[in-house]
């Protein structure tokens, strides 16, 4: 249990991290997209929210009660902020360089913000994760400590109780075996 919980935990940590990444990544691409205009810039951006969207789904399937009350509950809303952030994203891309300028810098202007927001609150979120994670595996290896200086103890007791008392006999015997090998019946 210990293990397979450890795993997961570090798999959420790693997907959590991996969408801090993406905003960033994201946050480049739009910037990228805002100077060249290019579609490749605009195709990397929509490829980034994505997969920011996949993230969070691979993140839903782990069922972790923790993470999905940081994703959807106060104080943290990171669903509300992710949303934020793809819809401002969207915003943005439905804009180019030459059209309506003003207009495109507001919304990248938008983006920044929200991705800021999003990557405050996620930060703050996998910090507080990560914390708990720790309590947890703490407390399991003090339970581990625990059982095992009880099934050592078992042990310890089972060995003076059961086995000692045989190791007795099993000397008494032996004694009398060695003691009818010297003697002879005769003598």
């Amino acid at each position: 249990y210990t293990t397979t919980k450890q795993k997961d935990d570090a798999e959420i940590t790693f997907a959590m991290t991996g969408m801090r990444s993406l905003i960033d990544i994201g946050v480049s691409n739009a910037s990228s997209y805002r100077t060249s205009g290019n579609k490749f810039d605009g195709d990397l951006l929509r490829d980034t929210l994505k997969r920011l969207k996949d993230t969070r789904t691979v993140l839903r399937n782990y069922n972790d009660s923790d993470v999905n009350q940081m994703f959807a509950e106060a104080p943290y809303l990171l669903d509300d902020r992710m949303e934020d952030f793809v819809e401002s994203a969207l915003d943005f891309m439905s804009y180019r360089s030459t059209d309506k300028f003003e207009k495109f810098r507001d919304e990248f202007v938008d983006l920044t913000r929200d991705a800021k927001a999003f990557s405050i609150k996620l930060d703050q979120a996998i910090e507080l994760y990560h914390e708990n994670v720790t309590a947890q595996i703490a407390w399991s290896h003090r339970i581990q400590y625990f059982t095992a200086m009880i099934v050592l103890s078992v042990l310890l007791l089972e060995a003076y109780y059961i086995f000692r008392p045989l190791v007795k006999r099993l000397s008494a015997y032996s004694k009398e075996l060695i003691r009818l090998a010297l003697e002879d019946e005769l003598t």
